[in-house]
């Protein structure tokens, strides 16, 4: 494959009509309603890529588009030629992954022919075709269910003439995605695919070039057994979606409009995949984006009680408000959230991130009302009245071992205590509660913890 130098105002020119041409479509796909009903945001995708799909088409581009729901595993858009087979390029490197995890039980280092993650990453050819085998199309069809990937009966020996079609890499990708030999470290490759390839080829186009995605690029022209003049293929992770764009054309003069093309689907998907933005979005790419705990969105944002923004994930949810800002919520410490009335009920929204620091294991989560703390799969909530003290003294004190007990009203006050791994924390505050006034606060530490708490019996 050829060195290239970088687009510069070509290209720029290319993306900007193309974009000028799509923003109505696109942009009201983006900030379609949070309650637009399945059918209505199907149809929004459906508006959004097939424009963009024939506006290639009017500069004599074809693609080849699939998008694979990841939340039910359902195809929600597939051009008529999604089935047609075409060139792979660098996608089949895809297979060429799947197929050595599986050799190896998903161990990536154990690799023998090269470094399989750098050829995701980077594109790298040396190491494709150092790992290539003839079994690898049809075995991984027969894990996969793929109907339309198999080798050229001529050039079989060289992976960049497989033959694939787009409704086979989307099954791929989704297929993969939920491979528990596979899943989780092909995501994490694709999130660090770089901008040039290990041919120094641009490889900012399509998926690429959308925030927060997950991809794989593939271009040149290996038409062995088709007359077509070039690919340049885009296949990823966006949103909640497994998608894939193919696409044929004359590689020799429309190398950039392609790209183009290639970016503009790309963004349409992305527009329609449950997007993430604004403080929450930021938040989501900072934990992590599709690699993390999260997971992928399965839900537009949405407006949540007393002024804050909700987005659910696969694994968990995002909540944000001004006054405490963006943090995600893991189960089973959010399951418990929820039970006990969520962001309305006296917990309060979350305003810390989830910690894993106590010292016989668990993780804690503060909120504006308490703290919940979990141990395996149990959950326990510290009072309010206790919660500021056992930040500062959970090295000593450790993870609860049940719920916070109030005391009998004595001169109108009323002692609040729980029990803690290594001793008993208190707290003495004016009645009735709730929202109680702190007047003071003492620790009971269990023998042999060798560490007297900082602060005891200390008045507020």
């Amino acid at each position: 494959m050829r060195d290239h130098a970088q687009r510069g105002q070509v290209r720029s020119a290319h993306l900007l009509g193309e974009v000028l041409m799509l923003c109505a479509t696109v942009c009201c796909a983006s900030f379609a309603p949070n309650s637009a009903s399945p059918a209505s945001a199907t149809t929004n995708l459906s508006s959004a890529v097939n424009a963009s799909i024939d506006s290639a088409a009017r500069q004599g581009i074809t693609q080849y588009v699939s998008i694979v729901d990841r939340s039910t595993g359902k195809v929600v858009f597939a051009t008529p030629n999604a089935s047609t087979q075409v060139a792979s390029e660098s996608i089949v490197k895809l297979y060429i992954a799947v197929w050595w995890l599986h050799q190896t039980g998903g161990d990536a280092s154990a690799v023998s022919c090269g470094d399989i993650g750098y050829m995701i990453r980077e594109s790298d050819d040396d190491i494709a075709t150092a790992c290539w085998r003839p079994d690898i199309l049809s075995d991984v069809s027969s894990w996969y269910g793929l109907s339309a990937s198999n080798n050229d009966p001529v050039t079989w020996t060289y992976w960049g003439a497989a033959h694939i079609s787009a409704s086979d890499v989307a099954r791929l990708l989704n297929s993969a995605a939920n491979d528990p030999l596979v899943g989780s470290w092909l995501i994490n490759q694709m999130a660090q695919t770089t901008s040039l390839g290990a041919d120094g080829y641009d490889q900012d186009f399509g998926f690429r070039a959308v925030s927060g995605a997950a991809s794989k690029q593939g271009w040149d022209n290996d038409g062995y057994w088709l007359p077509q003049t070039g690919m340049i293929h885009s296949a990823g992770y966006v949103g909640n979606f497994a998608a894939v764009i193919l696409q044929m054309g004359d590689l020799s003069s429309q190398e950039d409009a392609m790209h183009a093309t290639a970016t503009n689907t790309a963004q349409a998907i992305a527009a329609n995949a449950h997007p993430t933005q604004g403080a929450i979005g930021a938040a989501y790419q900072q934990f992590g984006g599709l690699t993390s705990e999260l997971g992928y969105p399965t839900s537009d944002q949405a407006a949540s009680t007393g002024g804050g923004t909700t987005q659910s994930f696969q694994h968990g949810a995002m909540y944000w408000t001004a006054a405490t800002g963006a943090h995600a919520l893991l189960d089973p410490i959010r399951s418990y959230w929820m039970k006990a009335g969520g962001p309305s009920a006296a917990l309060g929204y979350p305003n810390s991130p989830q910690t894993c620091d106590l010292p016989a294991g668990g993780c804690w989560q503060s909120f504006v009302g308490g703290i919940l703390v979990v141990t395996g799969q149990n959950v326990v909530e510290i009072a309010g009245p206790l919660a500021s003290q056992w930040t500062g003294q959970r090295e000593v004190l450790g993870a609860p071992v049940g719920a916070a007990v109030s005391g009998a009203v004595e001169d109108g006050h009323r002692t609040i205590s729980q029990d803690f791994a290594g001793g008993v924390l208190h707290a003495s505050v004016l009645a009735p509660a709730p929202a109680p006034a702190h007047l003071g606060f003492w620790a009971s530490v269990r023998k042999g913890i060798g560490k007297v708490l900082d602060g005891i019996r200390a008045r507020l």
